[in-house]
C-alpha cells in the first residue's frame, strides 16, 4: 500500500486538523498571522494619513508665508 493522499487530502491542501510544532493547527497560525498582519495594515494606513494631513498643513503654511513676501 502506498502513501496517497485521500480525496479531501486533495480538495483541501491546507487541512485545520494538519498540527505544527507544539501541536498546534497550521490553519491556527495562518489565522492568527493574517489576523496580525491585518492589525498592522489598519495601523500603517492610520500613520499614513496622519502624516499626509500634516504634510497638507506643512504646505499650507508654506502657501500662506510666500504670499505675505
Amino acid at each position: 500500500m502506498t502513501n496517497q493522499p485521500t480525496n479531501h487530502q486533495l480538495q483541501s491542501p491546507i487541512n485545520a486538523r494538519d498540527t505544527g510544532a507544539g501541536g498546534y493547527s497550521v490553519a491556527g497560525y495562518r489565522d492568527q498571522i493574517l489576523g496580525s498582519l491585518k492589525r498592522r495594515h489598519a495601523e500603517l494606513l492610520n500613520i499614513n494619513r496622519q502624516l499626509n494631513l500634516a504634510l497638507e498643513r506643512i504646505i499650507a503654511e508654506q502657501d500662506e508665508s510666500l504670499s505675505l513676501v
